[in-house]
């Protein structure tokens, strides 16, 4: 959690101040978890660039977020199908994760069951789950290093676009978490929104995403 100078170019640098009390972290992380999570499954509108810059802490502990200049708004069909997936993820099926990924549009070269369910969990769990960011032989990697594993595997021919902001708000949060020295499964956060918008929208099931294909 950071100032962000941009005021400080158009006005003047703002003074820091010194807390009067240490900043609780964990209340901090998981309200930006529910907020991001109320916006994107409940609302269909979010910001999309979440980083520690973004997001100021009021003298009163109260959380203030600026620049919503990267907004990203989501039909309600997408907002079904993402909520879909990421309930896929929180049920830890294998089946299912593949089944909910596939069926919003991702697809690789060779549809392998193994590298579709690992991206999914790549983007929607926690930094922390070292068995998500091992090779086949063991070795474990980084976030980056795992994507890039996988990619090697088998390639990514299609990706549903209208999910990525989404998958960038929660790895943005989630690093935000790791840097603070927390760990924060995304889809578990986001689980109460993504029933919420499950149970709203379930009529809405056989209708079509804004690219026109049926999933």
């Amino acid at each position: 959690v950071a100032y962000n100078n941009t005021a400080g170019l158009l006005l003047s640098h703002l003074p820091y101040e010194t807390a009067v009390a240490p900043m609780n972290h964990v209340r901090i992380v998981d309200e930006l978890l529910d907020v991001h999570g109320f916006q994107i499954f409940e609302l269909g509108v979010f910001n999309g660039d979440c980083h520690p810059g973004n997001i100021l802490v009021d003298p009163d502990g109260s959380l203030i977020l600026i620049d919503y200049g990267q907004v990203k708004s989501l039909l309600p069909k997408e907002r079904y199908d993402l909520a879909r997936m990421v309930l896929a993820v929180c049920s830890d099926d294998p089946a299912r994760i593949v089944s909910e990924w596939s069926r919003l549009g991702f697809k690789t070269k060779n549809n392998d069951p193994w590298v579709i369910e690992r991206t999914a969990r790549l983007f929607f769990e926690d930094d922390t789950n070292v068995q998500l960011r091992q090779r086949k032989d063991g070795t474990v990697m980084n976030i980056q290093q795992s994507l890039e594993y996988l990619q090697e595997i088998d390639p990514t021919e299609s990706f549903p676009e209208f999910s990525f902001m989404a998958i960038r708000v929660a790895m943005l949060l989630r690093g935000l978490a790791s840097h603070l020295g927390l760990s924060r499964n995304v889809a578990h956060a986001w689980k109460p929104h993504a029933e919420k918008a499950v149970a709203e929208l379930s009529h809405l099931d056989n209708t079509r995403h804004r690219n026109g294909h049926e999933l």
